[in-house]
């Protein structure tokens, strides 16, 4: 295939991503 998905070149990268808006998501919540 000529386009690759990016999750399946750096799934790390995707992951963090998740974690890092996961934890925005809960402050936020908690400041609020």
């Amino acid at each position: 295939m000529a386009t690759e998905s990016p999750i399946k070149k750096c799934p790390f990268l995707v992951i963090f991503l998740f974690v890092f808006i996961w934890k925005n998501f809960c402050l936020y919540f908690y400041y609020k």
